[in-house]
């Protein structure tokens, strides 16, 4: 007698009804994304986790693309609005302060997310090369940044070595503290907010599929 290594007709057993039941749904309402199944399961997970609320994605996977994004937006606003040491129209004398103290790039540091976070989801070669381009091009720009700016500023080489490019970086070798009282609440929702509507029209603007949330 044959003994199966894996049998996977002894698990799904007990669930056969319930998980053809699912199926049948979901053909026949075409909910593929999103839909009633999907904020049930986010209620059920929320109320298991014992916490407000949930987020399905698709897998980890686009969980942490997600992340990764819903930051890079962040760094990406709030470094515009800020005018960061680093920046080209920056004025006065270098100090860490506010998302310096995650990055010193906040531009850079955002494309380099971008590109992280997409070569995570396109396994492509021709995908890895043109979205890692954009975490190549951040880290130079930015090195030729500090380089020019060590030149030309007063005080910017001690800012350089108080911070760092990589975000979180100063902060784990304890040269930087996290002051959440130095950013500003508007700045970062309205990041936030563009990174949803980003995310929203993304298959009309850029391709793909609709990412979950």
């Amino acid at each position: 007698m044959g003994v199966p290594l894996l049998d996977l007709k002894a698990h799904h057993e007990p669930i056969h009804k319930e998980v053809m039941a699912a199926l049948e749904r979901a053909f026949t309402s075409q909910a593929f994304i999103l839909g009633p199944d999907v904020s049930t399961l986010e209620k059920r997970v929320a109320a298991y986790c014992e916490t407000k609320n949930g987020i399905g994605v698709s897998s980890g996977t686009d969980a942490l693309l997600l992340a990764l994004m819903a930051f890079a937006f962040i760094l990406l606003v709030t470094g515009l609005v800020a005018r960061p040491p680093s920046s080209m129209m920056a004025s006065g004398a270098p100090e860490a302060h506010g998302v310096t103290r995650i990055t010193r790039h906040p531009t850079f540091a955002a494309i380099f997310l971008f590109g992280i976070a997409h070569c995570l989801v396109n396994g492509h070669l021709s995908d890895l090369i043109f979205f890692g381009g954009f975490s190549l091009f951040a880290w130079i720009g930015a090195v030729h940044q500090d380089s020019r700016k060590v030149v030309e500023v007063a005080g910017y080489a001690e800012f350089k070595n108080e911070t760092s490019f990589i975000p979180f970086g100063a902060m784990l070798s304890g040269k930087q503290q996290l002051d959440l009282r130095e950013f500003r609440l508007p700045i970062v929702l309205l990041a936030l907010v563009v990174f949803y509507i980003v995310r929203a029209y993304h298959p009309q603007l850029f391709g793909g599929v609709l990412m979950t949330l």
